[in-house]
């Protein structure tokens, strides 16, 4: 078994192995295109096993990205989708590979480490930084039927502008009208930059259909989209960006996305969370935490990461962050 940088020769490997390790996703080509799409040489980031006959046997994704601590930018990787073989669990393989991802990947964050991926991450040098919460609410009781049987919102059919207090929102529906955020929306947090490529990859491919909205006076944004589960439309706030100093720029967020949501006669929304001021704004429009929350781990030379952890107000991190939404 050898342990090595992936290369564009281990695509359609990487296909085969992916397909057998999530049989479920039935995208999983659409899924490695789009990771690999961000850049040229995106693949070298991936880290796999392969046996002697060339077959991948692990992997661990790693996808490119810069972020934001104390105002000094890093250029680091998001690392999801670590997995082993079934036959190679037993042994080492697994522990190798995530050391092997250290070496080649020092400073990486990631987000969702299982129960049992969580202490060994936690071995090799990662910090504990905090938990991404997932929350979800109703905009309507009403829209429940309305929302059934209706598959994902065409883009066009979502309102161009969104008045709420004294905030307006207004689609952005050319890519090249999408500002290049070249700083930090909140110093004081460790953030993950939102520079224009990055936004152009991430919301203006063809995987999902996500609307980017804008704020007509600053330079505030938040990005939604549909998913169906068991057959419910429901509308997602995958990202988001504004000063969380004044604590009325995401209130006014929050209620230009369930605006949407009504406008669309949608009845589940959901959002993502890693910051006490956001939970606290979800609340209260009534939205409750669910599932497991998402650790958040990285190479990060920082102190104090319990009380980091426990007060939920250093690391800002959305569902568009590592592999958050993509697999929905």
């Amino acid at each position: 078994m050898k342990i090595r940088r992936a290369t564009q020769e281990d695509i359609k490997e990487l296909y085969e192995f992916n397909h057998r390790m999530y049989p479920n996703r039935e995208n999983y080509k659409e899924i490695i295109d789009f990771w690999l799409s961000k850049s040229p040489n995106e693949i070298e980031n991936i880290i796999v096993i392969v046996d002697d006959d060339g077959k991948i046997r692990g992997q661990q994704f790693f996808s490119s990205m810069s972020f934001y601590k104390n105002g000094t930018e890093t250029h680091s990787v998001w690392a999801f989708d670590l997995i082993v073989d079934e036959e190679l669990q037993a042994g080492s393989h697994g522990f190798s590979l995530m050391w092997k991802c250290k070496k080649e990947h020092p400073n990486c964050m990631s987000s969702g480490s299982n129960e049992i991926s969580l202490p060994i991450n936690l071995k090799i040098g990662n910090k504990y930084l905090g938990d991404l919460k997932k929350y979800v609410g109703i905009s309507n009781p009403f829209y429940f039927f309305t929302s059934l049987f209706r598959g994902d919102v065409r883009r066009e059919n979502y309102p161009e502008i969104v008045k709420v207090s004294n905030s307006v929102y207004k689609k952005v529906g050319n890519p090249r009208d999408i500002p290049d955020y070249t700083n930090s929306f909140s110093p004081e947090l460790l953030e993950i930059s939102r520079k224009r490529d990055f936004l152009l990859w991430r919301f203006f491919t063809n995987l999902h259909v996500y609307v980017f909205y804008k704020n007509e006076e600053n330079n505030d944004y938040f990005v939604v989209r549909t998913i169906v589960k068991h057959h419910v439309t429901a509308l997602v706030l995958v990202d988001y960006r504004c000063s969380f100093k004044d604590k009325e720029s995401f209130h006014s967020i929050m209620k230009a996305f369930i605006r949407i949501a009504k406008s669309l006669k949608i009845f589940i929304i959901i959002t993502g969370s890693s910051l006490m001021e956001v939970d606290k704004v979800c609340e209260s429009f009534h939205l409750k935490s669910v599932g497991r929350d998402r650790p958040i781990l990285g190479m990060i030379d920082c102190e104090e990461t319990e009380k980091w952890r426990e007060a939920r107000k250093n690391v800002l991190l959305t569902l568009t962050d590592s592999d958050g939404d993509i697999t929905w």
